[in-house]
């Protein structure tokens, strides 16, 4: 369970890096 809130949160923060581009 804890894994796929990891996982969230890197998919997050590569969206953000992306947008940010």
């Amino acid at each position: 369970l804890q894994q796929l809130e990891a996982v969230r949160e890197l998919s997050g923060r590569a969206s953000f890096r992306l947008f940010g581009l």
